[in-house]
């Protein structure tokens, strides 16, 4: 996580290191000045000092652009949604570390980048409601961009390709990924670097015969009308233990399978169920 660096960056290189995704990937050293300059008595101005900085081009373009969509979303609805302001484009990425000895934010915008870092010189955990480093953040960021028109980060005007995929396999959608059996399509058009688009059909997704009363896989015993073919997940996920689920477990057909199959008298339930689809068996 950002922030958990024993010997690391500082806040002013840490804003330096984010604000390169708003620049098109280009790196410009932070500077205290750009130049000094003293005006003589005749009126002419001389340069006195004069700190150009280093920059270079950190990574690409598209790369710049594809972490600028990401670190949007941090701010749109993932952990940094306290830092929105109201008539500007914002990207950021929080960071804590165990305990909340630190809280980090690093926000910016296509106008300026800021980091904020919350903590003690002698670690101790930081009581407070939210993250108190996106709080000074925001007072800061929203006045000074309070006369700023909104726009986007630039988008590279080549290497990036539009291509649709399927959101459990990561592949190119089949008519399956289309009819997935909530109802819902689980198809997805994401923007990528040119060359690196999936080419292999998603292995995931298989028509099934579906009973639309019985809500399970279809059974002999359920009429034709109410049988339909959908998309479910032919696919073995790792067993995390009975505490974590997903919310497609009861559409990965081994679980679907087991649905129809009896099962064995509880307390719960003393008669057991007698197996196959719970409307027309």
């Amino acid at each position: 996580g950002m922030g958990g660096l024993t010997y690391g960056l500082n806040t002013v290189e840490m804003a330096a290191a984010y604000a390169s995704f708003a620049n098109q990937g280009i790196y410009n050293e932070p500077r205290t000045y750009l130049r000094v300059t003293k005006i003589e008595n005749d009126g002419t101005e001389t340069v006195v000092l004069e700190n150009e900085g280093e920059s270079h081009v950190a990574m690409k373009d598209t790369t710049a652009y594809l972490m600028n969509q990401m670190l949007k979303n941090v701010v749109t609805g993932g952990t940094g949604t306290s830092a929105r302001f109201n008539g500007m484009t914002i990207a950021g990425k929080t960071g804590t570390t165990s305990d909340n000895y630190d809280r980090y934010f690093v926000g910016y915008t296509p106008y300026y980048a800021a980091a904020v870092w919350t903590g003690y010189e002698q670690p101790e955990k930081i009581s407070y409601s939210g993250n108190p480093a996106i709080t000074m953040w925001k007072k800061v960021m929203q006045q000074v961009h309070e006369n700023l028109p909104n726009k986007d980060f630039e988008k590279p005007s080549s290497g990036l390709e539009t291509v649709e995929i399927c959101l459990d396999s990561g592949l190119r959608p089949t008519d399956a990924c289309r009819a997935d059996v909530p109802g819902t399509s689980r198809i997805m058009t994401v923007t990528v670097a040119a060359g690196t688009a999936p080419t292999e059909a998603c292995n995931i997704h298989v028509f099934r015969d579906y009973c639309t009363e019985g809500k399970c896989l279809a059974t002999e015993s359920c009429p034709p009308e109410s049988v339909t073919q959908v998309g479910v997940l032919d696919h073995v996920r790792e067993d995390y233990g009975p505490e974590i689920t997903a919310d497609d477990d009861p559409y990965l057909v081994a679980n679907m399978e087991k649905a129809l199959e009896p099962t064995a008298p509880t307390e719960e339930n003393p008669e057991g169920t007698p197996g196959g689809c719970p409307v027309h068996n």
